[in-house]
């Protein structure tokens, strides 16, 4: 009894295929994903279920933030709560920020006229600004944080984690009085 006789034909034609090809390296996949009922008073067949889900992140609770007028004392700072979410174990997660200015830096802008005052942005994986924060850099991945809300995309309604964004009162002295506005922009990336 020749051994071709058992292998199934679909893998025989693989097989003549892939020699005709010349093929060098053969590489067959061969599986049965479904089980087929047969004839009978009962007839029972088997499908197999499969599914990716990918690593999540999410970030809400985002709150513009309005320094109002600068008295010419003190620096200014603000922070805001904000929910991060993942589908990821241990919820780590990195955080990378971007501001509206010139190449994506973190400057308010006065009234379209190109003058700009800087600021700092400040991360903490925890609420508010007690916590160990950091000083993230415009376009750059943080360092690994945690403490993600790995159960509620947001976060029952609470929060997770904080950013603060800080001026200091000499460069607002340094330039001149006008409304000064901006955008940041905060992306949470996958940890894996």
């Amino acid at each position: 009894m020749s051994k071709r006789k058992n292998l199934p034909m679909r893998l025989i034609i693989i097989l003549l295929i892939a020699l005709a090809c010349g093929s060098t390296a053969l590489y067959v996949q061969y599986s049965i994903a479904a089980t087929q009922g047969t004839l009978g008073v009962s007839s029972q067949g088997d499908a197999t279920l499969s599914m990716d889900i990918p690593q999540l992140v999410r970030i809400s609770g985002i709150q513009d933030i309005n320094f109002g007028n600068f008295s010419g004392g003190a620096d200014l700072s603000q922070d805001v709560d904000v929910c991060v979410y993942t589908n990821l174990d241990g919820g780590e997660y990195r955080v990378r920020a971007s501001g509206s200015g010139v190449d994506n830096a973190f400057d308010l802008e006065r009234d379209g006229t190109g003058q700009e005052v800087p600021y700092v942005v400040y991360w903490s994986d925890t609420i508010g600004t007690a916590g160990d924060q950091i000083a993230l850099l415009t376009g750059q991945a943080s360092v690994v944080q945690d403490g993600a809300n790995t159960a509620s995309q947001n976060c029952g309604g609470g929060a997770s984690a904080n950013f603060e964004v800080r001026m200091t009162a000499n460069n607002l002295l340094n330039v001149p009085a006008g409304q000064y506005s901006g955008v940041l922009t905060l992306t949470i990336l996958p940890e894996s």
